[in-house]
């Protein structure tokens, strides 16, 4: 044994030096490496170019230069116009570049059309920032000459912003978003007391303002011989709209404005969990839902209950009883196990006798489950 060892490891005169020199250069290779940084430093690079033009795309933002290559605009080159008939000309004035007008001409010419002045963000030439200054501008289906800054009173109309409606804000030159959000303010409570009022509202900029003011008669409704009346009068005038829980979509709560708008999203994602409203008063059920309010608008609410989805009892899984807001997982798991046990349930009844659910749950889950 210790013979095959010594065999395997005694080296001629050559192969211990050929080995000394193996090791030597695998030293150097492993120095070289450790030194590389050092021996072989990299030349330092000179960002004094970059650093430059990116200071001067800085300076350009500042002063309002579109990103996309648009010339530099303010507020007093804008004016009313309709994107589907402007002239070359005029979109120049609106600050765009001729590849930007070129591009809107091509979108044009090929079928595309603006159907809402919101279109506009479609266009991928225009940045966001000069999308969102041109939307209060565009009036979709009307002649520009006859709703610019220089529109007579043949085209616009004396007007009480506290009584206008949405149509007729929007006959002013305003998206439909725009007048909502100025019914909106109306509804919650807001008052215009005097002409320069209306520039509170976030959606009317000065040039709008400047436009309008001339036809602003507050405390005179159109077509009403008293000068007296007011908003609250004109509300109180108006039947209150009625409130169809099952069918009302965000748009419907927008309209309404105020509280209904702003549970908006929690009344339609909790009509989603129930399968419908079977009650007025589950509306009390949505988080953060005023009971005040609840009790002063009770008498205007509406149930379609055909609209309520109901679950087969003798054909649900557990999963799909647990997804309903008045079933646990557990609760949801003793049905299922008892059916399986004992047959088909034959009425709602039955799941109490069964001592599956209280009188009070059987009762919430009734409108939901079908035997």
């Amino acid at each position: 044994m210790k013979g095959k060892l010594r065999e395997y490891f005694t080296f001629t005169k050559g192969e211990s030096k050929g080995i000394l020199v193996l090791i030597l250069l695998i030293l150097c290779v492993a120095i070289l490496n450790l030194l590389s940084d050092k021996i072989f430093a990299p030349p330092e690079e000179d960002f004094s170019e970059f650093e430059a033009q990116v200071a001067a795309f800085q300076a350009r933002e500042e002063k309002g230069t579109n990103l996309r290559g648009s010339k530099s605009y303010t507020k007093d080159t804008l004016f009313i116009f309709d994107p589907n008939n402007t002239s070359d000309a005029d979109w120049e004035k609106l600050g765009l570049s001729q590849k930007q007008i070129k591009s809107i001409n091509k979108y044009l010419n090929k079928g595309g059309k603006f159907r809402k002045p919101e279109d506009l963000r479609k266009m991928y030439v225009l940045s966001r920032s000069l999308a969102e200054r041109l939307i209060p501008y565009a009036v979709i289906g009307k002649n520009p000459k006859k709703t610019n800054r220089t529109s007579s009173p043949d085209s616009l109309f004396d007007f009480d912003p506290n009584i206008l409606s949405q149509a007729e804000w929007q006959r002013l030159g305003f998206s439909e978003k725009q007048a909502i959000s100025i019914c909106k303010y109306v509804r919650a409570g807001g008052v215009f007391r005097k002409k320069e009022d209306l520039k509170k509202v976030y959606v009317v900029n000065e040039e709008k303002y400047r436009l309008l003011a001339p036809y602003i008669k507050i405390g005179a409704q159109k077509d009403q011989p008293s000068p007296t009346t007011t908003s609250e009068q004109s509300q109180e005038s108006s039947p209150h709209p009625r409130i169809d829980l099952n069918n009302f979509s965000t748009a419907d709560f927008n309209r309404l404005g105020g509280y209904w708008a702003k549970k908006a999203a929690g009344i339609i994602a909790y009509r989603k969990l129930l399968g419908g409203y079977a009650h007025k008063s589950q509306l009390l059920e949505v988080y953060g839902f005023s009971k005040n309010f609840y009790q002063k608008e009770m008498e205007f609410i509406d149930i379609d209950r055909k609209k309520i989805k109901t679950i087969k009892l003798n054909f649900a899984e557990t999963k799909e009883l647990a997804a309903h807001p008045y079933l646990s997982w557990e609760k949801a798991k003793m049905i299922i196990k008892h059916r399986n046990q004992n047959g088909a349930f034959k009425t709602h009844n039955d799941l109490l006798k069964a001592g599956l659910l209280t009188e009070k749950e059987l009762q919430k889950i009734s409108p939901y489950i079908k035997i």
